[in-house]
């Protein structure tokens, strides 16, 4: 069905798996068709791809949080660990802990399996999250869901942000900037991602692009983080 010369129509492959984009691509390109992958993570994938470099905003997150002087950071896994942006943020996280030395960290993980309520999953590992001793300084959720979660159990808890505890959110879902206790997030330009994947369907076929391009989040300081209390 593609009638049209290929130097004047190119493709843009948003929303498909890593797998069901690899044999798009290959054969759009087999067919002398250029075609771009945006994906929120783009691993090992053969083909040309845009997508966010979720180690950079890792490390982003915990420069911030530790430059406030959190040490005790309790991370909340509450989306399925088979989402391969939860895995990679997930293991990035062990990793920068780990090279940091930031040994009072902890990890709770929801268990959440596919299709589950991560906002429920956050907000009912709260619990355990208050009844760690010392109680961390900084609640950090894998998801922004969880980090809404993390704010409305603090509501009905009568515990005050930041106050009590720091809360901080790996994205900034629409909304954020207007809840009761503004949320400090990571932000996506999505209109630059946008822009990078027209600009490497549009090159000179001469010059060929690279194949991956990682935009790098920038972070947004709001009312749900503070210094930690001497």
């Amino acid at each position: 069905s593609l009638m049209a010369d290929p130097h004047v129509e190119r493709m843009i492959l948003w929303g498909q798996s890593i797998e069901r984009a690899e044999i798009l691509s290959e054969e759009f390109m087999r067919r002398d068709f250029r075609c771009v992958s945006a994906f929120p993570y783009c691993p090992d994938f053969s083909g040309y791809s845009v997508g966010v470099d979720i180690h950079a905003g890792v490390c982003l997150a915990l420069d911030y949080l530790t430059r406030l002087g959190h040490e005790r950071i309790a991370f909340i896994i509450n989306e399925p660990s088979e989402l391969i942006t939860i895995s990679v943020r997930v293991e990035a996280l062990r990793s920068e802990v780990e090279k940091r030395h930031l040994s009072k960290c902890t990890f709770i993980s929801c268990e959440s399996p596919l299709w589950s309520d991560s906002f429920k999953a956050a907000y009912e590992a709260m619990d355990r999250v208050m009844s760690l001793t010392p109680r961390p300084t900084a609640v950090v959720p894998i998801s922004a869901t969880g980090a809404w979660a993390a704010l409305r159990y603090a509501s009905k808890h009568q515990l005050q942000v930041p106050r009590d505890f720091s809360v901080f959110s790996f994205a900034n879902l629409t909304g954020s900037d207007i809840l009761p206790t503004a949320l400090t997030c990571l932000d996506t330009d999505w209109n630059k991602v946008a822009d990078s994947a027209l600009d490497i369907l549009w090159k000179d076929s001469d010059a060929q692009p690279s194949g991956q391009t990682l935009i790098q989040p920038t972070l947004i300081e709001r009312e749900s983080t503070s210094a930690v209390a001497n």
